[in-house]
């Protein structure tokens, strides 16, 4: 059942593994970056492409998706085409199983249902949104989890909350593969800030130190670039603790970075944000930047 969906999953482990990346130095901070989403989207087929012929030419069996559209929803009808489409692309067999809008709700729990103990569908979803008498929410609920392409059943938006391995739903993953793939450390910069906002940094990257030569961690915001001020700024750039880390580093921060003059600046250690955002040694794993106005 969930088997077939190995190689795929095989890809998105392989994504979210650290990559080494030199810094990007040549390039002006002003000038624009085009990333080219077909260039990547071709790279990553040609990937999954790969991953599924050796998964059937090791003798087993070729993965299936099943989808269900409700309605005639123009813009859904045009998603499942570039679903489908996609999924022939790289070897994926898929079927898309078409129902009015007038089915009833229990009628279409009735077929996640079969579609469910099906031993040959490996990845179901039901394209949204339904109609308004359908309840989204008890439709997503009952796809089987280990079918859920869509990442949309409540147990796998919990794993995923927690970082564990589960299905992840389709536009963020790839916006994710797209940082990752593209990523630039210490993208953000002190004129990219607006005065009086406070930046917490929980990204990191490893890098080559072109003065070294040896591998380091920086977050997504220029730390050291903008932790020279003029002084008059409070300290307000924290940086989220990692392997390296004990705590967050807090250091004297240019105004642009100060935080709300209508409030107390936060104390070494600490950011704004509320208990348990400073736990020492907590270790980021993830590029996340958070800025509090």
């Amino acid at each position: 059942m969930a088997a077939a969906l190995q190689p795929l999953r095989a890809l998105r482990r392989a994504a979210v593994e650290p990559r080494a990346r030199r810094l990007h130095l040549s390039a002006a901070r002003g000038d624009a970056v085009v990333i080219s989403g077909r260039k990547l989207a071709r790279q990553i087929r040609q990937e999954a492409r790969h991953e599924v012929q050796q998964w059937v030419a090791a003798g087993n069996r070729r993965p299936h998706l099943s989808v269900v559209l409700v309605g005639e929803n123009p813009a859904s009808h045009s998603y499942v085409l570039n679903k489908t489409k996609a999924a022939a692309d790289v070897g994926i067999s898929s079927e898309t199983i078409l129902r009015p809008a007038s089915i009833s709700e229990e009628e279409l729990l009735e077929l996640i249902a079969q579609l469910n103990s099906d031993t040959a569908v490996d990845g179901l979803l039901v394209q949204l949104p339904l109609p308004e008498h359908i309840d989204e929410r008890r439709v997503c609920n009952a796809v089987s989890p280990h079918k859920d392409v869509d990442g949309f059943h409540v147990l796998n938006v919990g794993r995923m909350c927690l970082d564990q391995d589960s299905m992840l739903p389709a536009t963020p993953r790839g916006v994710w593969e797209i940082i990752q793939r593209t990523g630039i450390p210490n993208l953000i910069t002190a004129d990219m800030v607006k005065e009086g906002a406070a930046v917490i940094d929980v990204g990191i990257t490893r890098v080559q130190d072109p003065l070294t030569a040896r591998p380091r961690l920086v977050g997504d915001v220029d730390f050291e670039g903008s932790s020279k001020g003029d002084g008059q700024g409070s300290s307000s750039i924290s940086t989220a603790p990692s392997e390296e880390d004990d705590g967050f580093r807090v250091s004297p921060a240019p105004s642009w970075a100060g935080t709300d003059p209508r409030q107390d600046p936060p104390t070494p250690g600490s950011c704004p944000g509320g208990p348990g955002v400073n736990s020492p040694g907590s270790g980021a794993t993830h590029s996340h930047l958070y800025m509090v106005t």
